[in-house]
């Protein structure tokens, strides 16, 4: 857990607690095609076979990194468990469910108020013609079409970092407004990855399906210029510390968080890299396109009140 002294963006001093986990789980994002023509959808063989409207399969048992799994069973990350994860430990008591799957129902909540919940995480001018995404029972699906680009979502912790003690938490409800810019990037991996977690499917296996499907170029790249709003007051990132606080996030191909003064005294900037946070995690980044998070803390909810710590 780290301190941001944020006191020179716009109000008096002002101090909130950051989990770096936690700001990105929110890896939520919106998108300008959620499906660019040129490269088709990747898509889901659940565990019946594959779904009538999927064209594209995930991996098949030679290309899967862990064994077959059935609905609600955790399989290990090869070679390095997944138990060595960075940050600080949290006390067990508070989310049992963190280090194993959990039923996938646990991840759902009611549409009008995930709908109201994914608008909050940027200011109305901006989230108020915005695509909305909700989950449900097989992945996001679209419940207002929107016009300015920007794509707003509820985020759940199984879309943070692969190694993130919280991955399977059931309580993280991060909300999202992504831009054009990120919602191209962003929405197709977060529905592929919502899809194969509804399925049942494990951490290795959708670590997999990634794989395969960006070296067959179902995946786009990341562009210049995207960036998501995360300054919902009902948030829950984690359950750890303050649990939410108000930021910027921009999605990056710079190598070194040096760049942008990251981690500085007295700077409101972290950053952390999108796949995996631990520097020994890197090894599983082969076949992964290279992306740095940068966060940017903000004195104000989309609402316009003061943040406090919460």
């Amino acid at each position: 857990m780290r301190k941001i002294q944020a006191g020179g963006i716009g109000c008096a001093a002002f101090v909130v607690v950051v989990v770096v986990s936690a700001a990105h789980q929110v890896m939520a994002h919106g998108v300008r095609t959620p499906y660019p023509k040129r490269l088709g959808r990747p898509a889901l063989e659940g565990p019946a076979g594959p779904s009538p409207r999927r064209s594209a399969a995930l991996p098949g048992p030679r290309e899967r990194s862990g064994a077959a799994t059935t609905a609600g069973e955790e399989q290990p990350l090869p070679p390095q468990s997944h138990e060595r994860l960075p940050g600080p430990r949290l006390a067990r008591a508070a989310s049992p469910n963190r280090r194993k799957m959990t039923k996938p129902g646990q991840y759902l909540m009611d549409r009008t108020a995930e709908i109201a919940l994914a608008r909050s995480a940027a200011p109305a001018s901006i989230s108020g013609d915005a695509t909305i995404l909700v989950l449900g029972p097989h992945g996001y699906e679209v419940a207002v079409h929107g016009a300015d680009g920007f794509v707003c979502f509820v985020g759940r912790a199984w879309l943070a970092a692969f190694d993130w003690d919280e991955f399977w938490n059931p309580r993280v409800r991060a909300a999202d407004c992504l831009n054009p810019q990120a919602a191209h990037f962003i929405v197709p991996i977060i529905e592929l990855r919502a899809r194969m977690v509804m399925a049942g499917r494990s951490r290795a296996e959708i670590l997999a399906a990634l794989r395969v499907a960006y070296r067959k170029k179902q995946l786009p790249r990341l562009e210049s210029g995207a960036m998501d709003y995360m300054m919902a007051k009902s948030s829950w990132l984690t359950d750890e510390g303050a649990h939410n606080m108000p930021h910027l996030m921009f999605y990056t191909r710079v190598k070194d968080g040096k760049d942008w003064g990251s981690g500085a005294a007295g700077a409101p900037v972290l950053s952390s890299p999108y796949w995996f946070f631990s520097p020994q995690d890197r090894a599983r980044m082969k076949g992964l396109p290279p992306v740095l998070v940068f966060l940017v803390a903000v004195p104000e909810w989309s609402d316009g009140t003061p943040a406090s710590r919460r």
